[in-house]
């Protein structure tokens, strides 16, 4: 009777530890299932701010060509004269070219 009694406790102490590790096994694994849905939503939202950037980046790369062909279009030479006589009464000036003397001429 002895040997049963004894033999009856220990298989309780590791029926007791089992219980305990298949506890701690689920335990750990509905922890990996909420970490990795949480990592999948981060990732999700992450995906989805970085298309919001991606699409505010077009609009900006958009909107920086518009401007590059205003500036050009404004920094035509022939475009600024033009206005210039127009609106504020400018003329043209006559070209001329200075030429200075050799050395032989200034002794």
């Amino acid at each position: 009777m002895r040997l049963k009694s004894r033999h009856y406790y220990k298989k309780k102490k590791r029926n007791a530890r089992l219980a305990k590790t298949a506890a701690l096994a689920l335990a750990l694994f509905g922890l990996f299932c909420v970490v990795k849905v949480w990592q999948n939503v981060s990732v999700d939202q992450l995906n989805r701010q970085n298309e919001k950037y991606r699409k505010r980046l077009k609009d900006i790369h958009s909107q920086n060509a518009l401007m590059i062909f205003q500036v050009e279009k404004l920094n035509r030479i022939d475009l600024i004269t033009s206005r210039a006589k127009r609106e504020l009464g400018f003329s043209q000036v006559p070209k001329f070219k200075l030429e200075l003397g050799t050395e032989q001429g200034l002794d």
